[in-house]
């Protein structure tokens, strides 16, 4: 029984390609003599075989196993529902697209940064590239887990916070000690003058007998 299907137009790869085409060209044209009709057929031969290869992906979940396919079907992958054993939602690079070997596993994506990873029970994991990934999420119905590069960014976040904070408490300590340092050293340096002044006579003569 089918759960999920979802289309993704892979723009990125679309825009890539036709921005490629005009480069080859511009350079066929710019060589010397000018370009040559045989080199720019190749070109597009090449920028059309890449478009009709990534230039979708098809996400389909059903009771037995997860199915994605790139361009018109003759890149796929599958992988059985039951060999799933945690899934993550998480960010990839705008430039991961089409299939790509990460350390552990594999990239699926068409386009964008949104995706899910998909911890299997063999160790590999297999990140699938999606702009509706709630949805592709409630579709495996598999747990879901933190990620170790997620825990070890919130460790680092979490020390660089202690060490603002505690950067911040130096100066203020300091300020504090250095206030209380001079204020001390004006009640000292006063006690000296009012012990180093001469006795006032003056009173003494005036409340004397004559």
């Amino acid at each position: 029984m089918e759960r999920y299907r979802h289309d993704q137009t892979a723009w990125v790869t679309l825009g890539m390609c036709v921005v490629m085409t005009v480069f080859f060209y511009g350079i066929h044209k710019l060589a010397a003599g000018g370009g040559t009709t045989k080199n720019f057929v190749i070109t597009i031969v090449i920028m059309a075989l890449v478009a009709v290869l990534f230039f979708r992906m098809e996400t389909r979940v059903t009771d037995e196993a997860l199915t994605l396919r790139l361009g018109i079907g003759l890149l796929r992958k599958t992988v059985r529902m039951d060999a799933i054993a945690s899934v993550t939602r998480v960010l990839i690079p705008w430039h991961s697209i089409g299939i790509k070997i990460i350390h552990g596993g594999w990239i699926w994506s068409a386009s964008g940064r949104k995706a899910l990873e998909l911890r299997l029970t063999n160790g590999r994991r297999l990140i699938v590239g999606t702009d509706d990934p709630d949805a592709l999420y409630r579709a495996l119905g598999k747990p879901e887990t933190v990620n170790e590069e997620d825990r070890r960014r919130g460790r680092d976040e979490n020390r660089r916070r202690r060490h603002r904070t505690r950067g911040r408490m130096v100066p203020d300590l300091l300020a504090g000690y250095g206030a209380r340092a001079f204020h001390a050293f004006r009640r000292a340096a006063g006690v000296l003058r009012a012990r180093g002044k001469p006795p006032d006579r003056s009173r003494r003569r005036a409340g004397s007998p004559l």
